[in-house]
């Protein structure tokens, strides 16, 4: 059966979603994006990344790589801003998750270099406890169960390209790349990065101001595809169980999964420890905050105190000038 085939005569939605950092998105992303409309004609397709930022690994703000993606030729409507891509719920929440089947795409490059995340080569993906794990293979549309039971990975190539002819093989690359460029070369490598010679001044500023002048190492690759997967697998456990055995984790979560069930012994299930932990520590970093505030301006007051002494000192030793200029006449 073909994809569009379900969707039109089963009332049955697909999407795929494409996740990623993107520090920077670049042409190499778009044909994935082009690709993956390609592959899964009928499906909706969209990009997820987040809006975190960190001026030493994730420079680039969401409306920053927007822009970029747009360059690329990526539809804005498709483009989405999700806290975690990996499981984007700001998209997967729009559908009912009886009737969608949901698909991310993860590039060839990642699934081959991180093997830890092992997908049998036939049949279920099965947790340590006996369960079918919630993140499967993509394997085709027959069979394929909706959201509520499975997510799935699908895997994409990796689209090579030239930059100023040199050939690209990693984001590291082209920031190293663009560090070490003047105005011109800069102009030169966008231009071969979104395969366009019309990049707007603010693209070019972005650049300049997130990138310009700074050498960069392979610590701004992507967090490890296995550390991500996951993660999925943990929130979907949270969210969809009353989590009661953690024998599917490796050692270290499921310590400290135990540890936050002992915490908060009333919780109904781990998702409810996990918010009542948040909770507990937004009112200890609002008492530090007021803390901070209160000490703040005791030092305040303090300075305001010094600085009031020293003036009427001035003002005493600027009076005593006069007198005694005073006198000598």
């Amino acid at each position: 059966m073909r994809l569009f085939d379900l969707i039109e005569n089963e009332n049955t939605k697909v999407i795929v979603i494409y996740p990623g950092r993107f520090h920077p998105f670049h042409i190499g992303h778009g044909k994935v994006f082009k690709y993956l409309k390609q592959k899964y004609k009928g499906a909706q397709v969209f990009i997820a990344s987040s809006g975190k930022t960190d001026a030493h690994k994730s420079p680039f703000s969401f409306d920053e790589k927007k822009k970029m993606m747009m360059l690329a030729g990526v539809d804005p409507n498709s483009i989405v801003q999700a806290k975690i891509p990996y499981v984007a719920s700001e998209i997967t929440d729009r559908f009912d998750p009886d009737n969608t089947i949901v698909i991310y795409a993860v590039s060839e490059k990642d699934m081959t270099e991180d093997p830890r995340f092992d997908f049998p080569s036939v049949g279920t993906k099965m947790k340590k406890n006996g369960d079918p794990a919630h993140i499967q293979m993509w394997r085709g549309i027959e069979g394929a169960k909706p959201l509520r039971q499975h997510s799935y990975i699908t895997t994409v190539p990796t689209f090579t390209f030239k930059i100023r002819g040199e050939a690209v093989n990693s984001a590291t690359q082209i920031r190293n790349m663009i560090s070490n460029a003047d105005d011109t070369e800069l102009n030169q490598i966008l231009q071969d990065l979104y395969g366009r010679t019309d990049i707007p001044n603010n693209v070019v500023e972005i650049f300049k101001q997130k990138l310009g002048g700074e050498s960069l190492n392979e610590n701004w690759e992507e967090d490890d595809l296995y550390s991500i997967l996951l993660e999925v697998e943990l929130k979907h456990q949270m969210i969809t169980e009353d989590t009661t055995d953690l024998d599917s984790f490796d050692v270290k979560t499921a310590k400290a999964l135990n540890n936050l069930r002992v915490k908060y012994p009333a919780a109904d299930n781990l998702l409810g420890a996990l918010v009542a932990d948040v909770e507990d520590s937004q009112i200890v970093s609002k008492k530090n905050d007021m803390q901070h505030s209160i000490d703040i301006a005791a030092i305040e007051d303090k300075v305001d105190n010094s600085i009031a002494k020293l003036e009427k000192q001035i003002d005493s030793l600027t009076q005593e000038l006069k007198n005694l200029k005073t006198n000598r006449k």
